[in-house]
């Protein structure tokens, strides 16, 4: 596929899951979607979210985007918080977001490093 196409194919699934995200975010406990463990829900949505940013900004650092991810985690903690929106903050969900997009920042860096210096690609001859 051509890579101008995947930007833009990334883009748009970025604003989606985004809104997604926010949307589960900010729903009564009882009515959010769970994949059992709410540590699992965030991990999964903020790993997503990690990918989804590095492929539709390539322009734009991982370090930039690790930083405007872990503050959308943030908020998001913070406005749990607020009167009438019926969910608990946690600092510890905040740092988990922020080590996952982490993370997944760090296996595409080192992928890069790889490619650069000349290493397998993981083609069909890489064993």
């Amino acid at each position: 596929m051509h890579s101008r196409l995947v930007v833009l194919l990334s883009r748009l699934a970025l604003i989606v899951s985004g809104g997604g995200v926010l949307a589960a975010a900010f729903l009564p406990i009882s009515s959010a979607p769970s994949l059992g463990s709410d540590w699992l829900s965030h991990g999964a949505a903020f790993l997503v979210l990690a990918v989804l940013s590095a492929v539709a900004l390539p322009r734009v650092s991982l370090l930039r985007l690790w930083w405007g991810l872990t503050l959308l985690g943030v908020l998001i903690e913070v406005i749990q918080g607020l009167p009438g929106v019926n969910r608990g903050p946690s600092v510890l969900e905040a740092i988990w977001d922020s080590t996952v997009v982490a993370a997944v920042f760090l296996v595409i860096s080192i992928g890069a490093v790889r490619r650069q210096a000349g290493g397998p690609h993981g083609g069909p001859d890489h064993r």
